[in-house]
């Protein structure tokens, strides 16, 4: 069975978007990541760039080594998104052990605004 990283992208939204209603900062943040790291996923796999290393790392990896250059043609919009400062920087997958508090809603809306880019760039759903 094949990775599905366009619908596990609307799904890891779904959830956040719950989360972040019922003020689970943390988790819908976590879910936030996971969003635009699926949507990266899927834009490696249409242009037939996904490589076995890809599938292991995360959005705060996975961001820096997209090759910008590679989705001009392809993919304008994600290219356009790629070329600002990676706003995952912050964001770990290590983060799902870490005490409430430990992420502001200030940078859980930086990481939602910016996941939400990566679908509209990729064209996903948000559902």
């Amino acid at each position: 069975m094949s990775d599905q990283y366009r619908a596990a992208a609307t799904r890891h939204y779904r959830d956040a978007e719950l989360l972040e209603h019922h003020q689970r900062v943390e988790n819908a943040d976590y879910h936030y990541g996971f969003v635009a790291e699926c949507g990266l996923k899927a834009a490696l796999e249409q242009m037939g760039k996904l490589k076995p290393k890809h599938r292991k790392w995360h959005i705060d990896r996975l961001w820096g080594a997209m090759g910008r250059d590679s989705f001009r043609k392809g993919l304008p919009g994600l290219h356009k998104v790629l070329m600002k400062r990676n706003c995952f920087a912050k964001w770990t997958v290590d983060q799902r052990y870490r005490e409430d508090g430990s992420v502001t809603p200030e940078d859980m809306l930086q990481h939602r605004e910016c996941a939400i880019r990566v679908l509209k760039a990729v064209g996903i759903s948000r559902g």
